[in-house]
């Protein structure tokens, strides 16, 4: 199983890992360009976040699915359900987000963004890029 290897035979640390440093990295541009665009664009908190957050997408999708999990399912398949999980992350940062009206933008970024980060990698891991097929590794 070389070629088409199982993107579940990583180890559970080692998948983690990339999962933060990759979502690390989205994470960190959407902190910056949603605090710009609230700080100096004017734009309201939640609709700075759901920009911010939307234009991570494309860049973290092809991240995720090569290198941290190695996903041999198609495009077709695994885009739209990267999608949808993005979408319910996007939710996620937009409310938490404006729920925590009184904190600084970055740390009120930053929290939405960690709520965000464990249900996208449940999602990911489970359903967007496991074919449909739920696997839990040992």
């Amino acid at each position: 199983m070389s070629a088409g290897r199982d993107p579940h035979s990583r180890s559970s640390k080692s998948e983690v890992a990339l999962f933060l440093l990759v979502g690390g990295s989205a994470a960190l541009l959407y902190i910056a360009l949603a605090t710009l665009l609230e700080l100096y664009f004017g734009l309201a908190r939640t609709w700075a976040s759901a920009f911010a957050y939307g234009s991570t997408i494309p860049i973290a999708y092809s991240a995720q699915k090569k290198l941290t999990f190695r996903s041999s399912v198609s495009h077709a398949t695994a885009f739209p359900r990267y999608l949808a999980t993005q979408l319910v992350a996007l939710v996620t940062t937009s409310i938490v987000s404006g729920k925590l009206a009184e904190l600084p933008p970055p740390l009120a970024y930053g929290i939405a963004g960690a709520c965000a980060a464990i249900v996208s990698f449940l999602l990911l891991k489970f359903w967007g890029f496991s074919g449909g097929q739920p696997k839990i590794s040992q």
